[in-house]
């Protein structure tokens, strides 16, 4: 799966981090970083983009979790990104 996150433009990464792109999330450690991950992005277009970066971390330290996979494949169908 880390293969497939390179190939994910920053733009998905910062989208998802301000919310622009959100879905109903299963996996509880996504949720908790990611209401500290959209306070921190809403600070500006530099904190956004830092903001996305981690949360493109996250889900590449958890990419053997099944619940992870699940809610990521979810915001590719939603982006429109083939995984």
């Amino acid at each position: 799966m880390t293969n497939s996150l390179e190939k994910v433009p920053p733009t998905f990464w910062t989208d998802v981090a301000l919310g622009v792109i959100d879905e109903q999330y299963d996996f509880l450690a996504l949720k908790i970083a990611l209401s500290h991950i959209r306070i921190q992005a809403r600070r500006g277009p530099d904190a956004a983009r830092v903001a996305g970066e981690e949360l493109k971390a996250i889900f590449a330290k958890y990419q053997s979790n099944p619940m992870a996979q699940g809610d990521l494949q979810k915001l590719f169908k939603k982006a429109g990104i083939s995984s």
